[in-house]
């Protein structure tokens, strides 16, 4: 149930809103070692790094 303190309004309009995916089924998983050299625990998610900077155009 939503309390008066945390309900929005047209007069405290919301700074953002967020949209989670449903879940998906687990299908692999690294085993522990790999895991944590990875960083990771799902290959899925396992996303190469190349070490630049987040600039867009430099």
């Amino acid at each position: 149930m939503i309390s008066a303190e945390t309900a929005r309004g047209p007069d405290r309009p919301s700074l953002a809103m967020a949209y989670v995916m449903p879940q998906r089924q687990i299908t692999q998983v690294y085993k522990t070692d790999a895991a944590l050299k990875r960083g990771t625990l799902f290959p899925d998610l396992d996303k190469p790094f190349s070490g630049k900077g987040g600039r867009l155009n430099g």
